[in-house]
């Protein structure tokens, strides 16, 4: 607790006086929130009090954020998010809760925990966001060393797959915690399903609105169904995978969307 407490301070000196410009967590410090969990805590959860632990993995997240978005090589920064996540299910599995969880109140730790999943997926989601920037976009949000940067990088197929499961794995957390995932979550899933070229599946995955009782947005609908090149042709096999009451619904949006987007629904000659 009292290394964690220097790593801590030892960041917000680098918070205030670099900011984000950093391309890998080893170019921060010699020392960091990473190598007290790993050294000190991930072998011996058994024995780590639950807080602790949480703090050590919220001061690995703080790193990640001191990384930058438009330079930082998409695999590692994935598969750092991904680190994060897989070391807090550990964290939830194995450590030592005093008092236990109680799910029936407002524990504290389960509140931590579930604040900590909120704001690394919604890190997580903006950080993707700006492969989404057209050029325009990119022109006009970002600095001329960003916009080089991030023209040189890109997400790769196997990229889909990982914040796919990374997403589920989200879910599946917060479901232990008692949570449930937001619209914005479950978006997430199915888009990058859709992009990996896995299109039974993302349709498949709607079941995940009806599920949690979130409302599938036309936007997001429309979104979904132009990620889907045989749409046209395949559009009933796809329909058949979304239960009801959605399905309904979605027949009713699908109408709408049809009158002014014509040329999206048309079967190719």
């Amino acid at each position: 607790a009292i290394l964690l407490e220097f790593v801590q301070n030892d960041l917000r000196t680098y918070q205030s006086e670099n900011g984000p410009k950093f391309k890998t967590i080893d170019e921060i410090k010699e020392v960091t929130a990473w190598d007290v969990f790993h050294d000190l805590i991930s072998e011996n959860l058994h024995v780590v009090p639950y807080d602790v632990a949480v703090r050590s993995i919220i001061e690995m997240f703080k790193t990640v954020q001191l990384l930058d978005i438009y330079s930082a090589d998409p695999d590692y920064m994935i598969d750092k998010y991904s680190s994060i996540l897989r070391e807090l299910c550990k964290v939830q599995e194995q450590c030592v809760k005093i008092p236990p969880f109680d799910l029936e109140r407002s524990d504290p730790d389960i509140v931590r925990t579930t604040v900590l999943l909120e704001a690394m997926f919604n890190q997580f989601s903006s950080y993707l966001k700006i492969f989404s920037y057209n050029e325009d976009t990119r022109l006009s949000l970002l600095s001329e060393d960003e916009y080089e940067a991030l023209n040189k990088i890109n997400l790769s197929e196997e990229n889909y797959l990982d914040i796919v499961n990374f997403t589920i794995t989200l879910i599946q957390l917060l479901l232990k915690l008692e949570s449930m995932p937001n619209k914005n979550i479950v978006y997430v899933v199915i888009n990058y399903l859709l992009l990996a070229g896995e299109y039974e599946q993302a349709w498949s995955m709607s079941k995940l609105y009806n599920i949690y009782q979130i409302p599938l947005e036309s936007s997001a609908l429309l979104k979904f169904i132009t990620l889907t090149p045989d749409w046209p042709e395949r559009s009933e096999e796809y329909l058949a995978l979304i239960p009801r009451p959605l399905l309904d619904d979605v027949i009713r949006q699908i109408a709408t969307l049809e009158r002014s987007h014509l040329q999206l629904f048309q079967k190719s000659v």
